[in-house]
């Protein structure tokens, strides 16, 4: 078994314990903690504050599992178009989205290094959350995802940061396994795959020091933790997620 159908299985596992768990209820990923509101909508506000994408333009997302992100996106009103390698996370995401009466998301199974169903120039921008760390062959999902943007538009993207002391030391301390084939990147490596790929004027930037798993009674101090962080030179070197930005020429 290679490196992507390992992981294929692994999250069509996740997908099948989603499904087992919420039969027969409407799943639009809102049973969440407070932590993890928090986690993905920074995210998101931070990709939309770098990418500067349109109201009502289509976007790409790589990696969309179940639709957590692209159900958030699609409620701001971007027409989302999200891909998954695995089968069972987009049967979700499909259903969740048929449920839901969202009209503006459609979903497929596709490999982030061989967009072949997608022409060239066909999407306003795209984005991907936690999906590109997987990828085997960085470089061509990059360069497919160039591809399939128009010129002018972004393509953000987040990445592990290899320097936050969380992945390499306080992770598994915090009882949140290590995820498989997992791949960290400083900012500065990111900036030459981008190039590599043909992407110019790349900004990145750096965000989050807390965890969707941490105890949502201390909200408020993880907020604080963050805006302090985030806008400290030295210390927000440390955040956990880099940002990417992109834009094809």
């Amino acid at each position: 078994m290679d490196k992507k159908d390992e992981i294929k299985d692994i999250y069509d596992g996740y997908a099948e314990g989603i499904a087992k768990n919420s039969a027969g209820v409407k799943y639009i990923h809102t049973d969440i903690s407070s932590v993890m509101r928090y986690y993905r909508n920074r995210k998101i506000e931070a990709a939309l504050l770098l990418g500067k994408f349109a109201k009502g333009s289509t976007l790409l997302e790589v990696g969309s599992n179940t639709g957590q992100y692209t159900t958030m996106l699609a409620g701001k009103g971007f027409s989302m178009v999200g891909i998954d390698l695995s089968g069972k996370a987009i049967e979700i995401g499909k259903e969740n989205a048929r449920l839901s009466n969202i009209k503006n998301i459609d979903y497929h199974v596709c490999d982030a290094e061989n967009l072949y169903m997608f022409k060239d120039s066909t999407f306003d921008g795209a984005v991907s959350f936690s999906t590109l760390r997987y990828v085997p062959d960085l470089r061509k999902a990059l360069k497919e995802i160039y591809r399939v943007i128009k010129s002018g538009e972004a393509a953000v993207l987040d990445f592990p940061n290899k320097y936050c002391p969380w992945f390499k030391l306080l992770k598994t301390r915090f009882g949140v396994n290590n995820h498989i084939y997992d791949n960290f990147y400083s900012g500065s490596e990111l900036k030459t795959l981008f190039v590599e790929a043909g992407f110019r004027n790349i900004e990145t930037r750096k965000i989050l020091f807390t965890h969707y798993r941490f105890d949502p009674k201390f909200l408020n101090v993880y907020k604080a933790i963050d805006l302090i962080g985030e806008n400290v030179p030295l210390i927000r070197e440390c955040a956990a997620i880099i940002l990417c930005k992109g834009i094809k020429p």
